[in-house]
């Protein structure tokens, strides 16, 4: 039979139990020798960009590579090794020192780190600064365009949600629809992670 050994290294015995009081009939020693992975990982890169990450390790079932800041356990996003090698490992969407991993799925035991430095990025917006409800606003742009990167109009007192968007994948420049309330509004360029925002300007719906 097929028996995984444990993740951590040193003297162990595999023993036969027979079910009826747990009682051990052989035992067999075996030494579980330490292991190690390696990273190929470089110096920096853009908040919420896809890079590659080379590596060699086990790649037993389901271990993955990760990034979290340092000195964390816990992790912002992951890749499995069995999606190949080199992966594309997402960085997160706030700068900062973080560690890449390589981390069985045993324990979810670390066997090989690197530090990466994640930059920040930054968008710009142009559009008029007043139109008439219900008409529709082309905004240009420039950011990152990453996949699912959108642009939205929202409330300027609400830090959070939209009255509508689009898709930076739908061109630039963008066509939104105007609210039907006037008031004051913001232009945002979000960053899908996250819903980061990358930039903002005023809009001012008048009737």
């Amino acid at each position: 039979l097929a028996l995984e050994m444990p993740s951590e290294p040193g003297e162990y015995e595999i023993r036969y139990t027979l079910r009826q009081d747990n009682e051990v009939l052989v035992t067999a020693p075996i030494t579980i020798n330490a292991i190690k992975a390696e990273l190929i990982v470089p110096e920096r890169a853009n908040a919420g960009d896809s890079i590659p990450i080379g590596w060699n390790g086990p790649d037993y079932d389901n271990d993955f590579i990760v990034i979290g800041l340092v000195g964390d356990t816990s992790y912002v996003n992951y890749q499995r090794t069995s999606t190949g090698n080199p992966l594309e490992l997402q960085m997160p969407a706030e700068p900062g020192t973080y560690e890449v991993r390589y981390t069985m799925r045993q324990d979810n035991k670390v066997i090989g780190l690197e530090t990466i430095i994640v930059d920040p990025v930054s968008a710009q917006l142009t559009a008029p600064s007043t139109i008439k409800q219900g008409e529709e606003l082309t905004v240009g742009w420039d950011g990152p365009d990453y996949e699912n990167d959108f642009v939205t109009i929202s409330k300027a007192d609400e830090p959070n949600g939209y009255e509508t968007y689009e898709r930076t994948s739908r061109g630039n420049p963008l066509t939104l629809r105007v609210p039907d309330a006037p008031g004051d509004y913001e232009i945002r360029y979000l960053m899908r992670q996250d819903n980061t925002i990358l930039a903002r300007i005023p809009l001012t719906v008048t009737k």
